[in-house]
């Protein structure tokens, strides 16, 4: 029975998508933007709002690394986070946060991440930068769980 309720589940966030042309993230990904957004208000930043453009270049990146088993801001092949957002008409105002564990599920990975990227200095700016709007990605592989936090300032 919860095979089927999570196909009812995928089939709802599909039509959702698909009728309001905005992606939903899966409930890990929305966890993990949830928890940029807080610490975000924490510090006295505006929440940012999710976008398609940000959400399909960090789903993009986390299936890539995933998949192909590296953990790196380019892909062996030298495509990275700038090379999906120019596709996508968006050439300078970016910035991407990568993370990676290992022996963890998904969800209890995030809290660690977010805080790991809030204790380094270049992880923390790419945070707090005055995005307008941004999108988040965790996807699992044979190396382990890959998160990724793309802002963007126009959208």
């Amino acid at each position: 029975m919860p095979f089927l309720a999570d196909v009812v589940v995928r089939l709802a966030l599909s039509l959702v998508a698909l009728t309001t042309g905005v992606a939903v993230p899966s409930a890990p990904e929305g966890t993990l933007f949830e928890h940029v957004n807080a610490l975000r208000a924490q510090q006295g930043r505006r929440a940012l709002r999710q976008c398609q453009k940000a959400v399909t270049v960090a789903r993009t990146r986390a299936q890539d690394m995933a998949e192909q088993g590296y953990f790196s801001h380019v892909s062996p092949e030298g495509t990275s986070a700038r090379t999906l957002l120019r596709l996508r008409g968006i050439g300078a105002g970016w910035g991407e946060a990568i993370a990676w564990t290992e022996g963890m599920p998904a969800d209890d990975g995030i809290g660690g991440v977010v805080h790991w990227w809030n204790g380094s200095p270049k992880h923390h700016r790419v945070m707090m930068s005055p995005y307008r709007c941004a999108g988040t990605g965790i996807a699992r592989g044979a190396r382990g769980t890959m998160y990724v936090f793309v802002g963007i300032r126009q959208g």
